[in-house]
This record gives C-alpha cells, structure tokens and sequence, in this order.
C-alpha cells in the first residue's frame, strides 16, 4: 500500500473584504514532496472547525494519485497529514483569532479600532511546519 504524505507550510492573508468578512490567503503545502501554493477564499463569518475542516478536505483531495485500475492492491493509497493534530489545534487558534476579530470589526464604530483589527487580519499569517507561530 502506498502513502502520501501531505505537509502544510504557511497561510497568509493577502486581501480581507471586511464587507463581506471574505479572507483571500495563500495557503503553501507539499505534496510527496512537490511545493504547490494556492489562493482560497474564507468566509469569516463560518465557525473555526468549518473553516479547518474545508481546507483539510481541500488538500487531501489534491493529493491523489494515478492508479491502475487491473492492480486492485496498487491502487491503493493512504493520505497522510504531517503532525495533523497539532496543525488542526494551530489552524483552530489561528481562526479563532480572526474571526473574533472579524466580529469586533462588525460592532466596533471607532474609527482606529477598526482599522487596527482590520490590519491585524489582512496581515495574518501563521507557519505550520514549525514549533513556532508567528502572526502580524
């Protein structure tokens, strides 16, 4: 049986619409090895847990691979995440945040207030294959 290995790297917010409380991030995983980096849109008004589940579902879908259809045994393969619940506990935390902030934005009327938690999500941004977290 063979195994993919799936390594999430980083997700960084590039463009926050506080309007629509859409996230547009980049988001960089490996694959077997092989770096690919998308662009996804987040819909902060979703739960944390919603939000991971999608993008974990997003990733493991990408991770295929081609197989023969006459070798039942060959065509099976396991998608397996790097240190996966550590990196679920990071992504809930890094989500948690943001769409606190997110709510904030949506009942705060000062001015400064606003633009600081707007700029605390556009400038979001967390490394997942390492013991430290950093977010701007």
């Amino acid at each position: 049986m063979k195994q993919v290995i799936i390594e999430l790297k980083s997700l960084e917010t590039v463009n926050f619409e506080p309007k629509g409380s859409l996230a547009k991030m980049s988001f960089s995983y490996a694959i077997d090895g092989r770096s690919f980096t998308k662009m996804l849109n987040f819909d902060l008004n979703k739960k944390p847990e919603v939000i991971i589940n999608g993008l974990l579902n997003f990733v493991k879908s990408e991770a295929s691979l081609d197989t023969d259809e006459d070798d039942l045994l060959g065509s099976m393969y396991v998608k397996k995440v790097v240190d996966e619940e550590k990196i679920e506990e990071r992504l809930f935390m890094f989500f948690s945040k943001i769409v606190e902030k997110n709510k904030f934005m949506k009942i705060n009327r000062t001015h400064s207030d606003y633009m600081k938690l707007y700029q605390e999500i556009n400038g979001s941004k967390i490394f997942l294959n390492k013991n430290d977290i950093f977010r701007r």
